[in-house]
């Protein structure tokens, strides 16, 4: 093979060339650009550069502007001012990516590239590929007892065969046949909804190529725009782009020129394909870059010493002898530069990763303090995002500096989690989602600090997410961040941390990213921290610290970079997985394989434990050639036989002396103790905060404490009795006795009943087994014995099968359970728009709007009198309503659940004439149950009006039903003055529910 003189004359023909790593691939693309411009008459805008990736595109465009930029300062070019032009115009130069060049030629070509200036291109939606796998699996198997796949192979194949164009494999079945029914359905819907992938753009430019009619219109086009052209990285092109390539370009005395390393092809998992190379190597005039300008002599000697003459995917990818430039530029006390540590399972009294893990920390330990090597000057190369978050704790935790960097993205990171959780919050306040929010590293709040009593922690961060809230509709997620950072005090506690940097990069990252995203609501935020995913364009993590550090990262993000030392723990390569679609290469064409999993002994999963082997070489062979002066590889040799990964087949073939092998110690490494922080000193603002001593978060429960007339506290959930006058039943039905009646009293029957009324599948055909059976679960946990757990399951059938007079004449069995909210959490913000009012005030309005003849007339006078009157409602009011029903009416009940006991004492005998709408509704007056009955309304006037779009309190907000189980008696129950005995149906006018939720508001 020929050696490539950059220096000598310029190709005029097709040429391939072969760059090992460090012989200057990019370098030698800059100097014949400027060669091309300056020896030429080609104008600046008459070169095509294409690579692969918008991070080397970038960086290829910097390297070329910098080669002119240096002929033009040193002047020695008799063609100067022909750079210095170009120069000048250098933003007319097209260095692009394969897919974008292809969506900028169509827009080029216009109608005659079937362009649409209305569609957008972007990434394959994940949402709309798992629709179309969905509906294709719905109308083909809906109906089919025993489909040929599962539902959740369907959906595997389904994304797969959308996110990418390869032939599939099997040639037929049913698995093949699914796959092209759901491409053939996503390419419609895509057409539909105006969107165009990075593989459309790449196909419609081929099929225009390719198509007789347009295609020597589009060629001629594309040489007349373009008469020279230069790929890099071209082992990476896949068979879609190379056919572009070869079709538009490839000519007699046209120059185009492909420079690539196909030992550094990884990419087959995006549809890299070494065929292509293969292919265009076959035809083109091939010269080699035969001198490595990045490592040591020794490096270079030991790269060649342990790969030998293995071939990597084909017998002309092997590693191929160069010279080096540099002479060992790093004084270490062993020749080699290559270093192998080295030890099988059966010797290790850990597991390999904590062994390799140690080895690695004392390895970098001894070359901190032992050589003159720094920790900027460190690399850690590994196979997954998860081995580097734990190879940098492992670092940090031994008092070494390290950053995650590389094209790791930051929506994996903790933070980009906790601003999902922060801003689900801000956007449902619920005391759920507002404790998850405070215990995020975002505010920081403490476990114990949040849940002891008294403390005014979860208040305070309840006001916190209000006032979040706030900043956002005000300044979007710049102004949260920004108060975050002020009112937390971020910076400070999260640099107070191990990892704090880290996560306040990450952080300060994460809200940009939201910021820039378009994205203007907190629902819409919330699903784009859902959906991102790692190949976003801005989401790679940055490094978090401008201090020295040690660098890891994933081998893939290391491609293309250089590092004076490299170290290797993960060499053991990855399993090929079978159990899901998959890529092979057959007949020199990468494939998507769609069928069954292959057995393993099947010539395809042969085919592809062999191809997988390949590639793991070629990523490990990128791994040692990143090293400028040193790399050091830690092998771990299985227990079993085989399966010795890309590095173990290395050793297997005994490299010999310029590789240095060793064993590997396991022993954990004694960390660096810090010296002790410096003191922060904390001056006090200039004026005390006031404090507004109204301010609480409250309940129902708290406005009525002391409050209740009974001797015993109603609001205890439940209450053995209340303070009722005797009333004798008035006939034989209402004398029967309660289902109940033997049942215990107290807070925790209460609590039961509760609980199984919540979890109950009350549907007719499902009651009295669902009953049964969680009686028999939660029964024994409170004490009921077998004859009670018997009765209680007998009487919530019986109260499930109680007609709900007065609110209808359904049952809550007829009732479906989707038609339940069981436990509707809420926290209404108080005063958040105006003054604070009183419950006073509260109970004013309560008396403006009932009628004289309401059952509850009464009970605003009994408030109004109160000790409680003159309380402010202030902050925030909380609460959990047990139920809230659809009625077959479409609207809401507010429904809540009593265990009372309503009879004069507990001696006497407990009968349904006890739970008639008299003295239901005088322990509903003496419990305050209707100050709990309004708040409830007002609550869920508030979460409908956010909930339906057209909502209408007066056809929504319906019926108040207090169900006193214990009077419920089934189908039989009597009915007194239109109420069955149990049912307290209470209807307060929709605009009291209405003006009580602008009073809590303060707007009244």
């Amino acid at each position: 093979m020929n050696e490539f003189d950059l220096a000598g004359p310029l190709p005029r023909h097709t040429t391939l060339l072969e760059a090992s790593a460090g012989t200057g691939k990019t370098h030698a693309i800059a100097e014949l650009t400027a060669r091309f411009l300056a020896e030429t008459d080609l104008d600046v805008s008459d070169l095509l550069l294409i690579t692969f990736g918008n991070h080397a595109a970038g960086e290829l465009r910097a390297r070329v502007f910098e080669r002119l930029t240096e002929i033009v300062s040193a002047g020695e070019s008799a063609s100067t001012e022909r750079l210095r032009e170009a120069l000048t115009r250098f933003n007319e130069a097209t260095i692009l990516t394969t897919h974008a060049f292809c969506d900028a030629m169509l827009a080029e070509l216009g109608i005659l590239g079937d362009w649409d200036v209305t569609e957008s291109v972007g990434p394959d939606p994940q949402e709309l590929m798992e629709q179309c796998a969905t509906d294709t699996y719905l109308r083909l198997y809906r109906n089919d007892p025993e489909p040929p796949l599962t539902a959740k192979e369907a959906l595997a194949i389904g994304r797969e065969a959308c996110r990418t164009t390869l032939p599939l494999l099997p040639d037929d079945g049913p698995h093949r046949s699914f796959a092209e029914d759901v491409r053939e359905l996503y390419t419609k819907r895509k057409a539909v909804i105006g969107l165009r992938t990075f593989n459309d753009v790449t196909t419609r430019l081929r099929t225009l190529l390719a198509d007789p009619v347009t295609g020597p219109a589009v060629r001629d086009r594309l040489r007349q725009r373009f008469p020279v052209v230069l790929v890099d990285e071209f082992q990476d092109t896949d068979p879609d782009q190379w056919a572009i390539i070869e079709m538009a370009f490839v000519a007699p005395d046209r120059p185009t020129i492909l420079i690539g390393d196909p030992k550094q092809s990884i990419y087959g998992f995006r549809g890299a394909d070494l065929g292509s190379y293969l292919s265009a190597r076959a035809t083109a005039e091939v010269a080699t870059l035969a001198t490595n300008h990045r490592s040591d002599r020794s490096v270079v000697e030991g790269v060649e010493a342990l790969f030998g003459d293995t071939t990597m995917g084909s017998p002309e990818v092997r590693v191929t002898p160069v010279t080096a430039h540099h002479d060992d530029r790093l004084v270490l006390p062993i020749a080699s530069r290559i270093w192998i540590r080295e030890a099988t399972e059966a010797e290790l009294s850990r597991d390999p990763q904590t062994a390799v893990d140690n080895d690695l920390v004392r390895q970098v330990r001894h070359l901190l303090t032992r050589t003159t090597v720094k920790p900027q000057e460190i690399a850690v190369l590994v196979r997954t995002g998860a081995r580097a978050q734990r190879i940098a704790a492992a670092l940090r935790h031994a008092g070494h500096p390290a950053v995650l960097t590389g094209s790791q993205t930051v929506w994996t990171r903790p933070i980009a989690r906790a601003w999902g959780t922060l801003l689900t919050a801000m956007a449902d306040p619920s005391q759920a989602h507002i404790r998850l929010a405070a215990l995020s590293p975002l505010i920081g709040a403490g476990l114990d600090d949040l849940l002891a009593e008294g403390s005014p922690v979860a208040a305070e961060v309840s006001t916190l997410v209000r006032g979040l809230a706030q900043a956002f509709r005000a300044g979007g997620v710049a102004a949260v961040l920004e108060a975050l950072r002020t009112s937390t005090d971020l910076d400070r506690r999260l640099l107070l941390e191990r990892d704090g940097e880290r996560d306040l990069t990450d952080a300060c990252h994460v809200a940009e990213l939201l910021d820039a995203s378009g994205e203007r609501t907190l629902s819409g935020l919330i699903a784009l921290v859902e959906r991102r995913h790692d190949d976003e364009d801005g989401a790679s993590l940055r490094i978090s610290t401008d201090e020295p550090a040690i660098r890891v990262m994933t081998l893939h993000a290391a491609k293309g970079l250089q590092f004076p030392v490299v170290l290797l723990p993960e060499t053991g390569g990855t399993v090929a997985r079978r159990s899901k679609p998959f890529t092979l290469v057959k007949s020199d064409r990468r494939h998507l394989y769609v069928g069954p999993a292959p057995f393993w002994r099947d010539e395809i999963a042969q085919d592809l434990n062999r191809q997988t082997l390949d590639e793991e070489l070629r990523l490990l062979y990128v791994g040692f050639t990143r090293a400028k002066h040193l790399a050091i590889a830690w092998h771990v040799a299985p227990a079993r036989s085989g399966g010795h990964g890309p590095l173990g087949t290395l050793l297997a073939k005994n490299p010999g002396g310029a590789v240095f092998r060793c064993p590997l110690d396991e022993s954990p490494v004694e960390p660096v103790v810090p010296g002790p922080r410096p003191e922060m000193t904390l001056s006090p603002p200039p004026q005390p905060p006031r404090v507004d001593q109204t301010w609480r978060r409250t309940s129902y429960s708290g406005l009525t404490a002391g409050l209740h007339e009974s001797p015993v506290h109603v609001v205890a959930d439940e209450p053995t009795d209340v303070d009722l006058a005797p009333a004798e039943p008035t006939s034989e039905e209402l004398r029967a006795p309660s289902p109940m009646a033997n049942l215990p009293a107290g807070a925790g029957f209460g609590t039961l009943v509760h609980e199984l009324l919540e979890r109950l599948d009350w549907a007719p055909a499902t009651l009295e087994a669902s009953a049964a059976d969680l009686v028999r679960e939660l029964g024994p946990q409170h004490h009921l014995t077998p004859e009670q757990q018997e009765n209680l399951t007998a009487a919530i059938i019986d109260v499930c099968r109680t007609p709900l007079q007065p609110l209808g004449r359904f049952t809550l069995s007829d009732l479906p359970t989707s038609s339940r909210l069981a436990e509707l959490d809420f926290d209404l913000p108080l005063a958040d728009a105006g003054r604070p009012p009183s419950l006073g005030q509260l109970a004013d309005l309560m008396s403006a709007h009932l009628a004289p003849d309401d059952p509850l007339a009464d009970y605003p006078s009994r408030l109004r009198s109160s000790d409680a009157a003159e309380a402010v409602l202030n902050g925030f009011l909380t609460g959990s309503i047990d139920v809230v029903l659809r009625l077959p009416d479409d609207s809401f009940a507010v429904v809540d659940y009593k265990t009372n006991r309503l009879s004069a004492n507990a001696a006497d005998p407990l009968v349904l004439g006890h739970y008639t709408p008299s003295p239901m509704a005088e322990a509903m007056m003496q419990a305050h149950y209707p100050l709990q009955a309004i708040l409830y309304s007002a609550a869920l006037h508030r979460y409908l009006g956010a909930r339906l779009a057209t909502y209408d309190p007066h056809r929504h907000l319906g019926w108040v039903g207090y169900l006193f189980v214990r009077g419920m008696a089934g189908p039989q129950t009597p009915l007194v003055d239109g109420s069955s005995c149990g049912v307290f149906g209470w209807r307060p006018p929709p605009a009291l529910a209405v003006s009580v939720s602008e009073l809590l508001g303060g707007l009244r």
